[in-house]
């Protein structure tokens, strides 16, 4: 299982220059930490298919990445992906074991490989099914966190079947919010 940040460290090779900031919200629309990742310039562009197996642009030079880890939900880190113009790309929700924040202020999920995305065209996409399969084969997750990953996406595919506009308004507030304090 690896553990993964919200300031993604481990794309340095790729974000020749970024900024970051993460702060706590507890308001009607969220409770949790909302961090914004602005990538200003990259070495190259992270590029992924699309529902129609096209080319999808996820990151370039001047995209962010506004990623949410819900209070009451510490199995779900949400990251929502926007172009220069800050218009969403998708919406990635990653299956946690657990998700927390370290000393520096910089929120982490470990990752129990099962994600879901959604398209902006309103298709729901389980990815990496195949990788939890093997965790569980290979004894890294037990049969119980198997069962809650799948448990857990179903649920956050529901969710998103019927209140996937409450992101719009989480990207209009927090957005606004977090690109004055980068």
């Amino acid at each position: 299982m690896k553990r993964k940040y919200s300031d993604y460290p481990d794309m340095d090779n790729i974000f020749i220059t970024k900024r970051f900031v993460n702060k706590y919200f507890d308001d009607e629309l969220f409770k949790g930490n909302v961090s914004l990742l602005k990538v200003d310039k990259v070495s190259k562009p992270i590029i992924v298919k699309d529902w129609n197996g096209n080319d999808l642009v996820l990151t370039d030079n001047g995209y962010s990445w506004l990623e949410l880890y819900p209070e009451n939900n510490k199995n779900i880190a949400i990251s929502i992906a926007l172009n220069e113009k800050n218009e969403l790309i998708e919406i990635y929700i990653d299956i946690c074991k657990n998700s927390g924040i370290t000393q520096e202020g910089v929120p982490y999920f470990d990752d129990l490989y099962l994600d879901i995305v959604y398209f902006t065209n309103g298709e729901i996409k389980f990815l990496d099914e195949e990788e939890l399969k093997n965790a569980l084969i290979e004894n890294e997750i037990t049969e119980d966190e198997y069962k809650m990953a799948y448990r857990i996406a179903l649920d956050v595919k529901e969710f998103l079947e019927t209140n996937v506009n409450i992101f719009n308004k989480i990207i209009e507030k927090y957005l606004e919010y977090l690109e004055k304090e980068i």
